[in-house]
């Protein structure tokens, strides 16, 4: 799973599903090694709540702080399909856009969020990215590039809620203070919520089923 030479694609509906869900996977995948590239399926702007700012001038502090957050990881390659917030589930060119970010990008393996989670449109990417994944990997059933053969697996993960049976745990010990360095630039969103208390804390929780101080759980999709 955490393979010297992997190819990691992130699944984000959000800018910061991508640290709170597997920030510390991130950085150990690329410390063994690895390659990460994340895709952040909405623009976020509604995330921001200063109303005098335009909607652009939203969306452009949301970019910013994912690259920054994304740089602190070392994270390389950011893809933003700005697709409009609270308004995936009716857009028609989604499933499309994922799989050809699959077929583009070649991944051993997709994180995604889990299919439980709380938020709506973190449900609609679970299941796009399982429809995704196999499209890819099929071939030229609705694009025309290289098949995703290589890919083996999804991992999915947790933000707003807990994964009732994870079947995969990484422990994320010796790297949890850089996730909580990148989430600390999303300055916009910690505004709003203690994130660091509430992701830590979830985290500690994981890490203590399986002896770890720090740990990520996900739930594993083979393909």
């Amino acid at each position: 799973m955490l393979s010297p030479k992997g190819k990691i694609l992130i699944i984000a509906p959000h800018q910061d599903d991508e640290i709170l869900g597997c920030g510390g996977y991130i950085r150990k995948n690329i410390e063994n090694g690895g390659s990460v590239a994340v895709l952040f399926i909405t623009s976020g702007w509604s995330g921001v709540r200063n109303k005098k700012m335009s909607k652009n001038e939203r969306v452009k502090i949301r970019e910013n702080e994912a690259i920054k957050a994304g740089k602190v990881l070392g994270i390389k390659k950011f893809i933003f399909l700005r697709k409009n917030d609270r308004a995936i589930y009716a857009d028609k060119t989604l499933l499309f856009d994922i799989v050809k970010t699959i077929q583009t990008i070649q991944p051993d393996i997709i994180l995604s969020p889990h299919e439980d989670d709380a938020d709506l449109e973190h449900q609609v990417v679970n299941k796009l990215t399982k429809e995704a994944a196999w499209l890819a990997k099929e071939g030229t059933l609705i694009t025309k590039l290289s098949p995703a053969r290589q890919l083996k697996e999804i991992l999915f993960y947790e933000v707003w809620a807990p994964i009732k049976k994870p079947t995969v745990y990484v422990d994320i010990t010796k790297h949890i203070g850089q996730k909580i360095k990148a989430l600390k630039q999303y300055k916009s969103q910690l505004q709003q919520k203690d994130y660091i208390s509430i992701i830590s804390g979830l985290n500690m929780f994981r890490g203590g089923i399986k002896g770890f101080k720090y740990a990520e759980a996900f739930c594993r999709k083979l393909l």
